[in-house]
This record gives structure tokens, sequence and C-alpha cells, in this order.
């Protein structure tokens, strides 16, 4: 049904428009999915499903029907509150491209500095280029970098910039699409045809291999975890928040000086 309303939504208005109304066409669903089967971890609510959705490339997933969570946010939120104390810590926050429902919910921890980036739109805190941030050496606590080095072209230099701006004992944590073989890229790939069949979508420059994102993180200085926070919460926690149980949390700790 939301799908439905959001594909009529998008024929009769701009894009931008659609995104603008987006939460009143999901919440004018929510009496449809009330009940307490399933919980979204970011805003309390319980339903009785979530919505599912999916796009032109077939990527399926479940949105929470009050604050448009999905899984990897659900599980960002868990992970941030569970093992980061992100609720109680005095930190100064810096996250980009961030995801609505946990930009929403991490402005609303009063003892955290949360500042948003986004360099295409100017709907956030700030517009920074990634490969160049005018921020001061080791400023941040915890830097958010979900979805994005897949898009930089000169990933290492976004990386040194991530290490540059965390602080000793901070950490940056992240998520690229990867898969289990090497790093596909290639500079002379440039069309959004090629790209959509090369690395997974229009957009994209690469598609990372898991270890080798990790590898490429320890070159520029950082301790790396791979998490995959959703198997060590459990079957019961993976059900009750409709978790996706392979995902990859990639912690990069700033080592203490």
């Amino acid at each position: 049904m939301y799908q439905t309303f959001k594909r009529f939504a998008l024929r009769l208005l701009p894009e931008k428009w659609v995104k603008t109304i987006e939460p009143s066409i999901r919440k004018s669903l929510t009496i449809v999915y009330q009940g307490g089967n399933y919980q979204c971890p970011v805003c309390q609510q319980s339903f009785r499903k979530f919505i599912p959705i999916s796009n032109d490339v077939g990527f399926a997933d479940e949105l929470c029907p009050s604050c448009g969570s999905i899984k990897r946010m659900r599980l960002q939120w868990l992970f941030l509150h569970h093992e980061l104390n992100i609720d109680y810590n005095l930190w100064t926050v810096l996250d980009f491209s961030p995801h609505r429902a946990l930009s929403t919910r991490l402005c609303d921890i009063v003892s955290i500095n949360y500042i948003s980036t986004d360099y295409e739109t100017a709907k956030e805190d700030r517009r920074y280029d990634i490969t160049l941030l005018p921020e001061p050496d080791q400023r941040f606590h915890l830097v958010i970098c979900y979805h994005v080095l897949e898009h930089i072209p000169d990933d290492e230099a976004a990386m040194k910039e991530l290490y540059r701006i965390t602080r000793p004992g901070g950490y940056t944590i992240l998520q690229v699409p990867f898969h289990e073989g090497a790093t596909k890229e290639d500079p002379a790939i440039t069309s959004p045809e090629e790209r959509l069949a090369h690395f997974g979508q229009e957009d994209h420059v690469r598609l990372y291999g898991r270890k080798d994102f990790s590898q490429r993180l320890r070159n520029v200085g950082f301790e790396v975890k791979e998490r995959r926070y959703a198997k060590e919460l459990g079957e019961e926690a993976i059900e009750h928040y409709r978790l996706n149980p392979d995902e990859v949390i990639f912690v990069a700790r700033r080592p203490q000086d």
C-alpha cells in the first residue's frame, strides 16, 4: 500500500516534493500496521509488521511506519546505543549523508554535539567535501560514514580525512556495499549504465571487497573490526527488530597517541 501511494505521488509531483511529504504519507498508513509483533528501536514504536519496500534493482527492505527507519538504520542505532553508549557520552559527532530517522533521533540527544553533512544538498548542517574537510584535527569523538565511500573517486583522500578528524581513541563507523572477492574499480567506467552493470548502482565508482575495504582503512592508520552485530544480538533480536543478520558494521578506531 505504501509503495502504491508513493508511486502515485511521484506521477503527480516532483520527486523533491514527494520526499518532503513522504513522512505524512507514511504516517497516514500507521494504523494499518498497528500491533505488537515487532518494534523499531529508533522510535520505540511497536507494529504488527513493518512496511515492505523495494526499488527498481530489486533491493528489498522494511520501513518503520512511524520514523521511517530501515534495517541498517535500526542496527546502527542499536550499535550506537548498546556498544558506544551514545545517549550518555559528551561527544561531538559528525554524520555524513544521514538517514532522516537516525538524524532526528541523534538530534534529540542533548549530551552530544551532533553535526550532519551532505555534499549534494543544503538540507543538513554542513555541505562538506569528504576529501577536504574544513574541520580541525582530532575534533570528533564519533564519525558516521554510511554508504558514502563507494561514491568517492579518491577514497584514500576521504579515508585520510576521516582519520585526521577523529580523536585518538575515537571511532569512525562505516558501511559500504561489498562482496567477498577483490575490489572492482575502473576509472574508465563512467556511464551510469556501465556503473550499474559493474558496481551495482549508477552512481557507484567501485564495488569493494570486504577484506580490501578493511585494509584500506588500516592503511591510513585506523584499527578496524568487522562487526556482524545483528548476529551478535541473536535471533530473537533479529526477528523482533527486523534486522539483516548478514550486515557488517566496519568499526574503525583511531589508536590512542
